[in-house]
């Protein structure tokens, strides 16, 4: 049996460990010998409307709005695009725009943007479908910047390599919308009817060129045994020759500026490498680590073929857990398993070839340009991010009663009488500690070994809880 040639990408990956904010309209809900189930606004938005993904998709340019509720909007042309664009310089006011859509169905939604103004910040801006905003989280999306070296690496007088300065990336992007806050894994669906409907933005947060807005059908992933089906009815080959290296260092576009080559000089699992002088030789870390970041590269392939995919790493924050990354290739999903890829807990760097069980998941490449990118997931967390980020909310509140009777420095001599003070003062501290220990458990269920740093925060808390009903 032939060898199967390997890219190899070299990088260091650290999750965030973080509770992330919740939404004010999410609850859970406690089932026994179930899963937690966040039954969150926009969970409800989709399950309510009774559609299924569309089939097709559709746009306009951004020069065709419907109405336009702003002083300061104007077409015109660009540098580096082929026809008229809408220019929006005020941060006040609204576009609109209608678009008669074919099929009642779940959409994506997609802005074709440069942005004008070079501050650093991502675009923030509201949008509303039909005069009103869908769910919560359109009250405040974003659309991220892209970054890219400003020239060639840096090297000082002693030979030590740093790297360049980030520069914003002076060119339109495609990107549909998505959870900033990346507790909806999946870019952003809109419910619409199959008829006109108007899609206004508003109160973008800075100056911006827009080039068109879209409706796009949702990724239809296959799993990936699914895909391999594909590759034997299609005869592809695999890929025998030389292993293609991707140096990590070398990512050419990222979602945040502070994403950039770093040199590590104490071991020799990484290169380029040296005994004398730093060198770029990886780039993550602890800049790596929020929902929604992403780096890319660039890779040119020799060959068609079936390729596996390895991964030079170290993620040591996680303890005994796992950072999870979503590949995709080209901009697309190659198959499902690449929404979470695991990269495991280890004090050292780590190779492992992406797979399952010990067997390698191929990719199918043409001979040409290519792109990879990798992107900070919550994965299999997202939905204890969300069951406890509206039990640490609930508790707050519950705080926040105490308070107004204690103060924030309790006189330990005296008694506060919380028990009658407090409606069901018993009951709720009760509840919280069963419901910690039940998302505990659960999360022990899915996670098995993986992910003890997150179950040790629960159970502290319900420990906490348990403690208050007794003192």
């Amino acid at each position: 049996m032939k060898k199967i040639g390997l890219i190899i990408l070299g990088i260091t990956i650290i999750l965030q460990s973080c509770i992330l904010p919740c939404f004010a309209m999410e609850k859970y809900i406690n089932k026994k010998n179930e899963k937690f189930v966040v039954e969150g606004e926009y969970t409800k938005y989709i399950k309510n409307s009774g559609f299924k993904a569309a089939t097709q998709s559709l746009g306009c340019k951004a020069i065709d709005f419907y109405t336009n509720d702003t002083t300061d909007a104007s077409v015109s042309g660009i540098k580096s695009f082929d026809s008229e664009v809408l220019i929006w310089k005020s941060r006040a006011g609204s576009i609109t725009y209608r678009l008669e859509v074919p099929e009642s169905a779940l959409y994506n939604i997609s802005l074709e943007y440069l942005p004008l103004e070079y501050n650093g910040l991502n675009i923030e801006f509201g949008l509303r479908v039909d005069g009103e905003y869908p769910y919560e989280l359109t009250e405040k999306l974003e659309l991220p910047l892209i970054w890219i070296n400003d020239g060639d690496v840096k090297t000082d007088l002693n030979g030590n390599q740093y790297a360049p300065n980030q520069i914003q990336l002076d060119r339109f992007v495609k990107r549909n919308l998505y959870d900033p806050d990346g507790v909806i894994v999946n870019d952003l669906q809109f419910a619409l009817s199959q008829g006109a409907h108007e899609i206004t933005i508003e109160n973008c947060s800075q100056p911006i060129a827009l080039a068109s807005i879209a409706l796009v059908s949702p990724e239809n992933v296959k799993s990936y045994e699914e895909v391999s089906k594909d590759y034997d009815q299609f005869g592809y080959k695999n890929y025998s020759g030389k292993a293609i290296i991707i140096e990590g260092e070398n990512a050419k576009y990222k979602t945040t500026r502070s994403l950039v080559a770093k040199s590590d000089s104490t071991s020799m699992d990484v290169s380029p490498n040296s005994p004398i002088v730093s060198m770029l030789n990886y780039i993550g870390s602890s800049n790596w680590k929020s929902p929604q970041e992403e780096l890319t590269w660039e890779i040119n392939v020799k060959k068609d073929g079936l390729y596996q995919l390895g991964f030079n790493f170290k993620q040591s924050t996680v303890i005994d857990g796992a950072s999870y990354r979503w590949l995709k290739i080209d901009g697309k999903t190659p198959f499902r398993e690449a929404e979470n890829i695991a990269f495991d807990y280890g004090t050292s760097w780590q190779y492992e070839v992406f797979g399952v069980e010990g067997k390698p998941y191929l990719f199918y490449l043409t001979a040409g340009e290519h792109t990879f990118s990798l992107t900070v997931t919550l994965a299999e967390y997202a939905e204890y991010h969300k069951a406890l980020n509206k039990l640490v909310a609930d508790i707050g509140e519950f705080y926040l009663e105490v308070v107004k009777i204690t103060g924030t420095s309790p006189d330990k001599n005296r008694d506060y009488d919380l028990f009658n003070q407090i409606n069901d003062y018993e009951k709720r501290l009760d509840g919280f500690h069963s419901d910690l220990d039940e998302l505990s458990e659960q999360m022990k269920m899915m996670l098995g070994k993986r992910g003890n740093s997150f179950i040790a925060t629960v159970n502290n808390m319900s420990r906490v809880a348990k403690y208050m009903t007794v003192t």
